[in-house]
């Protein structure tokens, strides 16, 4: 089975809605660290590694 965020999320966001707060948006972006270049075979150009991690962020609104 594929690896899904969504999924991996739940837990931690159904906590917080517990404690009478409610997901209203949240969203996931690459944090590169660093990069790797390299010259490929053949003349025909370099390559690029981005080395980092996801980061989710997410924004809560309390319930009243």
């Amino acid at each position: 089975m594929p690896w899904n965020q969504e999924e991996a999320d739940r837990p931690l966001t159904g906590e917080i809605e517990k404690l009478g707060w409610r997901l209203e948006h949240k969203g996931y972006a690459f944090v590169n660290v660093s990069a790797t270049t390299s010259i490929r075979v053949l003349g025909t150009g370099s390559g690029v590694v981005n080395h980092g991690g996801v980061a989710g962020h997410f924004t809560f609104r309390r319930v009243d």
